[in-house]
Order: C-alpha cells, then sequence, then structure tokens
C-alpha cells in the first residue's frame, strides 16, 4: 500500500480506493475545505477521505545486476535501461540479473 499523495494524484497518477480504482479524480477547495471527488466503481462520490486513499503501485523500470557480498547482502550496480546494457556492465561475479519491470513500486527491491 502507497500512501496517498495529492501531487501525484493530480498530476494523473492512479488513485485506489481499497482495491478499486478511482478514475477522474478531482479537488475542491475553500479556504475553510477541501473536498476529495471522483468516480469509483462507476459511481460519482463527492466526499472521498484521504485517509482512505492509496496510490495505485506503478511497475518499476529497468534491469539490475546483483553480486554476492558478505553474509546474505546484494550489492547492486546501478539501475540499466536494458537487459544489453545490463550484460555488458556485469562482472565475472554476478549471481543474478532482475528485471525490475516485474516487481511493483513498493514491493521492497
Amino acid at each position: 500500500m502507497i500512501k496517498f499523495d495529492l501531487e501525484r494524484a493530480l498530476a494523473g497518477e492512479e488513485v485506489m480506493l481499497g482495491d478499486l480504482k478511482v478514475t477522474q479524480f478531482q479537488v475542491f477547495s475553500t479556504a475553510s475545505w477541501e473536498r476529495f471527488c471522483g468516480v469509483v466503481d462507476g459511481e460519482f462520490c463527492s466526499d472521498l477521505n484521504s485517509r482512505c486513499l492509496t496510490m495505485a503501485p506503478k511497475m518499476g523500470k529497468g534491469f539490475l545486476n546483483v553480486y554476492p557480498s558478505e553474509g546474505l547482502y546484494f550489492t547492486p550496480d546501478p539501475t540499466q535501461e536494458t537487459i544489453e546494457a545490463c550484460d555488458k556492465m556485469a562482472g565475472n561475479n554476478r549471481i543474478m540479473c532482475i528485471d525490475l519491470s516485474q516487481f511493483p513500486e513498493g514491493y521492497g527491491l
């Protein structure tokens, strides 16, 4: 679950209410109040609570070489845009190359 971020939501990133996607997300505000509105499961909701909203996870980008280090820790190279670039940068002791597009934001990689 990714904490709700109003700036990201207003920039067009997907917002979730539980397992449901919020579409047409809008904010109406005055000096004394702010109201979040949107369409949830085909129905207009005029008072969405920001405490119940989260950001939809985005999938990662790029590829990452991983090398053994002391104990169970891994030391990665900087992320590469293509697998070919990752292979070119790989050292002899690389143990894996991770395709980050297979993992959503917040997954823990």
